[in-house]
């Protein structure tokens, strides 16, 4: 969906991801009422897994469709702001629906097809509209600081004044997003991008920091039955995790914006790494209710932190007028990161002392659980601190080698 966004624009991203919706939505609604296809069949679950493919590309279709635009729409002061409330507000969408199905419909009759055929006729509805209701203000001419403040700038991000400094060139040369901040290269996608060092680098901390929040998201559960948290909890620290992963994504974009001129983003890149380090070294080494709680709050922060500040580098170092695009090719990190912590996480669960079958599921009690999957994780991120002192190395190194463009003020929309 990112290379339809691209070539298309947001409108017809937002047709066809509203048909995508309403077809694995209905068929699926269909699925549930045994007007097609029968559930019970051994290949129910290639249809439904089918379903949901066509789900979850309509869904990251409007997604990207709004993400796009609006990255475009807002100057770069503002871009982890919009970032943040962009990626945040998808994170909290599914603990919303998921409300709306539990007060609405999960007790009443044919509670869940009733459920789906409301998503398969809002959903594709809110998107058309939306779609066409979109503005493109990416036209709007903004100005750009003056030598003086392009001076006061480099000297806060640590570049000295070289003896062959010249003022900013002339703004009708050189498009804004190229600037003093990162030295960025713009409107970079395909292939001169996923072969671009800086871009794995970034990729690959994200994959770490990401993944290891994922594992801990799709374990949350199981950990609290390991530590004997009672079950009527386990919605509660769902709840916790999901607020702190959107508070982590709204913080984390606007200190990034706060503090852009004196702190480069890599460093909230470090700081998510070690909130996220210490959350699964704790809950590794105590194994209580209370260290659960504590490490899923601060495990939400940094996750959310991880999102909103590689989104936003990604934004600002290759440029936006391929940010679809580019953004799949970044989204690829926390399926790779998750699965691949997912699967340690099992293999060693299931390995653990304190496992057992109950019937056919495999259940654990004690912190062998998940002590050893949470100790990986923790190193991995502390060692993920390596690859942000090198991506903030090289933004740096840019600057230095006098990649010196004008700078967007901070002007809002």
């Amino acid at each position: 969906m990112g290379v339809v966004d691209n070539r298309f624009g947001p409108r017809v991203t937002c047709i066809i991801s509203a048909v995508l919706l309403f077809l694995g939505y209905f068929l699926t609604y269909l699925m549930t009422t045994g007007s097609f296809g029968d559930l019970s069949s051994s290949s129910a679950y290639l249809l439904l897994a089918f379903f949901l493919f066509l789900v979850g590309q309509g869904s990251y279709g409007g997604f990207i469709a709004a993400f796009s635009r609006n990255i475009r729409n807002f100057s770069q002061a503002n871009r982890g702001k919009i970032t943040g409330a962009m990626i945040g507000g998808f994170a909290i969408s599914s603990g919303i629906y998921a409300q709306i199905y539990n007060f609405g419909f999960k007790s009443t009759s044919n509670g869940i097809s009733h459920y789906l055929l409301m998503l398969a006729i809002m959903l594709p509805a809110i998107l058309i509209i939306g779609g066409f209701l979109q503005l493109d203000a990416s036209g709007i001419q903004r100005p750009v600081a003056s030598a003086d403040e392009e001076l006061e700038l480099r000297e806060d991000s640590g570049i000295e004044e070289e003896d062959d400094f010249e003022p900013p060139i002339d703004s009708d040369v050189v498009s804004p997003e190229e600037n003093i901040i990162t030295g960025a290269t713009v409107d970079v996608t395909g292939r001169k991008l996923i072969f671009d060092p800086t871009f794995l680098i970034l990729w690959a901390v994200f994959s770490i920091g990401s993944g290891s929040g994922l594992m801990w998201i799709n374990n949350v559960g199981s950990m609290g039955s390991a530590v004997g948290m009672p079950a009527s909890q386990r919605p509660i620290i769902v709840g916790i995790l999901a607020i702190s992963n959107l508070t982590g994504r709204l913080f984390f974009g606007y200190m990034g914006d706060l503090l852009a001129h004196r702190l480069q983003r890599p460093w909230f890149l470090i700081i998510s790494a070690i909130i996220m380090s210490f959350a699964h070294l704790l809950h590794a080494i105590v194994a209580s209710v209370p260290s659960l709680y504590i490490s899923t709050i601060f495990t939400g922060l940094a996750y959310g932190g991880f999102f909103t500040t590689s989104v936003t580098i990604l934004s600002i170092l290759f440029g936006t007028k391929f940010f679809s695009m580019n953004n799949s090719f970044l989204s690829l990190a926390p399926a790779g990161g998750g699965l691949a912590f997912g699967f340690i996480a099992g293999i060693l669960y299931d390995k653990s002392d304190g496992s057992h079958m109950e019937g056919d599921e495999v259940v654990c009690s004690g912190r062998g659980c998940f002590g050893n999957s949470l100790i990986i994780t923790s190193v991995m991120c502390i060692l993920s601190i390596a690859g942000s002192i090198v991506l903030r190395h090289r933004i740096k190194k840019r600057l230095a080698a006098n990649v010196f463009q004008p700078l967007e003020t901070e002007t809002k929309l």
